[in-house]
């Protein structure tokens, strides 16, 4: 991981936000006594930005300006203290129909209904709020979605898909976490990239940990429904827009392939969705225990469990 610090951003129009940068200290030295972060020195306040020099002025633009702009990276590595708000976002929506199936299953109805069953698994197992990005067949971009998840304060983000290939035996489930390295087709990097679009990129950065692990523990238990010991397709990385917005550990689940007719027939059955959701609800009840207990539960003993 690497910390850079620009010596001057370049002002963008009228309203000004302060930054102070004298207490950047590089990693490995402590600080010179007298120096700011000594141990029991009192904080700097009203810092004159003529008379400091490590202060600069960050000028935004006024439609730059606003709330929901600068994301919130208070979060550490050690992850959340208590799971209490999940949003879950069923893919595509409105005249975005996904995947079509041969049988002519839509990917956008197969991915709602299994993400309506796994809210109320969540509510009455984990009394947690959860929020979904639609619940009904409308139309929202992919910054809407994870923006929705933002504005909640949502601890996790889940986004629900079933995938499709041109090899019709294609089978079985994957999850999904943030990369900046792949070139996937929803590669989001924006010519130039401005100032909250870096930022966006650093508070989900700051989230990968967490993410991979979700990550892991979700296809896990998923893998126990849509291929057993014989397909584990695992966990992957891609440049998803919708992940990159997150401001939370975020991960993409690819249910099953709505393009192998045995599979789309098995994620058009309503058992099977239950079963799907399940899955994704005992993940997350994992996800919770570590994160809020910091001891795994035994992964021997998870599907013996309600």
């Amino acid at each position: 991981v690497l910390d850079l610090v620009r010596t001057r951003i370049p002002t963008r129009g009228a309203s000004t936000v302060q930054m102070d940068l004298s207490e950047v200290i590089p990693e490995g030295e402590e600080p010179a006594e007298g120096e700011p972060g000594q141990p029991g020195q009192e904080a700097q306040e009203d810092v004159d930005p003529d008379q400091n020099p490590n202060t600069e002025e960050i000028h935004l633009s006024a439609d730059e300006h606003r709330a929901s702009t600068l994301p919130n990276l208070g979060t550490g590595p050690a992850g959340p203290s208590e799971l209490r708000i999940i949003t879950l976002d069923p893919g595509h929506g409105g005249s975005e129909t996904g995947a079509l199936g041969q049988a002519g299953s839509l990917e956008k109805n197969l991915v709602l209904s299994v993400a309506r069953k796994f809210r109320n698994k969540l509510e009455t197992g984990l009394g947690v709020r959860v929020i979904l990005t639609r619940d009904g067949d409308s139309e929202l971009t992919l910054d809407e979605r994870a923006a929705i998840a933002n504005t909640n304060r949502s601890s996790l983000f889940v986004s629900i898909h079933a995938d499709a290939s041109p090899r019709r035996r294609a089978r079985g489930s994957s999850v999904y976490f943030l990369s900046y390295a792949s070139t996937g087709e929803n590669q989001p990097a924006p010519a130039g990239g401005d100032l909250d679009f870096i930022l966006w990129d650093m508070a989900q950065a700051s989230h990968l940990s967490q993410s991979s692990q979700l990550a892991e523990i979700l296809q896990e238990e998923l893998q126990s429904i849509t291929g057993g010991e014989t397909v584990n397709r695992g966990i992957k990385q891609n440049t998803f827009r919708v992940l990159r917005g997150a401001t939370m550990p975020a991960v993409l689940v690819e249910l099953g392939f709505i393009s192998n007719p045995d599979e789309e027939k098995l994620l058009s059955s309503a058992d099977y969705q239950d079963r799907l959701a399940d899955a994704l609800y005992r993940g997350v009840r994992r996800y919770k225990d570590l994160f809020e207990n910091q001891v795994p539960p035994a992964r021997g003993s998870r599907r013996s469990q309600p």
